[in-house]
């Protein structure tokens, strides 16, 4: 396998014949949005900073693609443009579907948090994902929980083991 890291969440993942473009941001710096700001930061727009040099060309090729989620940092109107010219299978959570296949992408498969499904001849695991304080461990998939008490991640906005060793 080699991972080509293009910019924050975009990368291009190639295994054997499959090249999986991941979270297409592929815009000019500063043309997407909205800004992103902290308060010791002065707000930029996304995305931060150019692709490097020959990364369009790297990505010609590319058999399918994977959205993680739809926050601004992640998609952008040239990432869709590209995905919908080509009119390349992309995988992305159950719950952004229909806002996806609104923007005139070819979703092809989508993901459940907690299980594992077939991809590509492996298997892809949805995985909610917050960044906040861990309340508890989910009684269907044993990961650590955020922000509520549930029972399960079907009640929860999200979870990751990312946010739990960051806070930890």
């Amino acid at each position: 396998m080699k991972i080509t890291h293009l910019r924050n969440a975009t990368m291009l993942l190639e295994a054997g014949d499959f090249k999986i473009l991941v979270d297409p941001m592929l815009g000019k710096k500063g043309t997407a949005g909205p800004p992103f700001s902290f308060i010791r930061f002065k707000a930029q727009k996304n995305p931060i900073v150019d692709l490097p040099t020959g990364a369009m060309e790297q990505i010609q090729n590319t058999t399918h693609c994977l959205i993680t989620h739809l926050h601004p940092d992640h998609l952008d109107g040239e990432g869709e443009r590209f995905l919908r010219e080509k009119q390349i299978p992309v995988i992305c959570s159950f719950k952004d579907e229909k806002a996806l296949r609104k923007k005139g992408l070819n979703v092809f498969q989508t993901v459940q948090y907690c299980t594992n499904s077939p991809f590509l001849g492996g298997t892809i695991r949805g995985v909610r994902a917050v960044y906040g304080r861990p309340c508890e461990i989910c009684s269907k998939c044993s990961q650590t929980c955020y922000c509520q008490p549930h029972g399960s991640c079907e009640s929860l906005p999200y979870h990751s083991r990312r946010t739990e060793e960051r806070n930890g």
